[in-house]
């Protein structure tokens, strides 16, 4: 995306946000993108060229922890009531009341929440990989014995070491086998060597290497090494840490548990091979909630946008113009 269409705002929790808005204002109301880990703003740059020619307005953050934005290491900061504040001041330096929200990964987690925090500033969901639910008290061991016995491994085993102080130096030491295996030709890989307990850590330790995705090209992937290689993980993991420390729970219990229901349109899309999503959770945590739910699975891994773009966007593309 245009690097002169970036502008920058300081949020009422006196962070700074750079942020991506759309040169010129759509007819058709606004869309905000949000990224999940470890991508950037400019991962939506295929599907904002398609939603402003459409006649949508986007705005799409670099979150927090990313980019130049600031990046603060402590869970608190990463909770999802100030996040989504911070996304909500982002709006009204644009003077935006209310727009669509679309996520993947953890901009899913936040897209969601941000419909219970700020519920008259959102007009619809769609969530890609993540799926919605109402908030609860993690308990990851328990929660990793569940997801085992169900799916026959740990979608969050990696959480517990992706959370804890020594895991950023490792991160920013091992950039390049941290991509081969995050971006690898088989996404089954992560099944046995990114998401069970202890895996990545090894598979770092160790500077192992697989096979790059097709999709991911060599410019694509210098990009992003230079982005994690300026940044650094730190900021990054304070995602993991807020679940992991149950900092999300702790502010989430001020939500009535009936404002969980969701009464806009909502649009879920699993990946049928995400290993870290599992798409069944779709239909099971996330529809029961909705009054408007419409869900989907596009046969792809955990990166849809870019391993699926054209598939993905069959799905959101009549659901947003039917709806918005």
């Amino acid at each position: 995306m245009d690097q002169s269409s970036y502008k920058s705002v300081t949020t009422t929790r006196s962070y700074n946000y750079s942020y991506y808005v759309s040169p010129t204002k759509g007819s058709k109301g606004s869309i905000v993108l949000l990224h999940g880990f470890p991508e950037y703003a400019d991962m939506w740059a295929e599907q904002v060229k398609i939603f402003e020619d459409l006649g949508y307005n986007c705005i799409a953050p670099d979150l927090l922890g990313y980019g130049a934005t600031s990046k603060p290491t402590d869970a608190e900061a990463y909770n999802s009531e100030g996040i989504s504040q911070d996304v909500a001041d982002i709006m009204n330096a644009e003077n935006i009341e209310k727009a669509v929200f679309i996520g993947h990964d953890w901009g899913s987690y936040l897209a969601g929440r941000f419909a219970n925090w700020q519920p008259a500033r959102i007009s619809g969901l769609v969530i890609t990989s993540v799926s919605y639910r109402a908030s609860g008290k993690l308990d990851l061991a328990t929660s990793n014995a569940q997801m085992k016995a169900a799916f026959g491994y740990e979608p969050f085993g990696y959480w517990t070491w992706i959370a804890s102080p020594e895991a950023p130096k490792i991160l920013d030491d091992h950039l390049e086998s941290l991509f081969s295996l995050l971006f690898a030709k088989d996404a089954e890989i992560w099944k046995t060597e990114f998401t069970p307990t202890g895996k990545l850590q090894q598979w770092l330790n160790d500077d192992k290497f697989a096979p790059t995705a097709d999709y991911m090209d060599s410019e694509a992937k210098a990009d992003l090494l230079r982005k994690w290689k300026a940044d650094g993980f730190d900021g990054k993991l304070g995602w993991y840490r807020a679940m992991t420390e149950n900092t999300h729970w702790e502010h989430e219990q001020k939500i009535a548990p009936e404002a969980f229901k969701l009464s806009i349109p909502v649009l879920f899309i699993g990946g049928a091979r995400d290993a870290p999503a599992p798409a069944v959770l779709g239909n099971l945590a996330t529809k029961p909630l909705c009054e408007n739910y419409t869900g989907t699975i596009v046969d792809s891994g955990h990166w849809m946008l870019r391993e699926k773009p054209a598939e993905w966007m069959e799905a959101v593309k009549p659901w947003l113009l039917s709806n918005f």
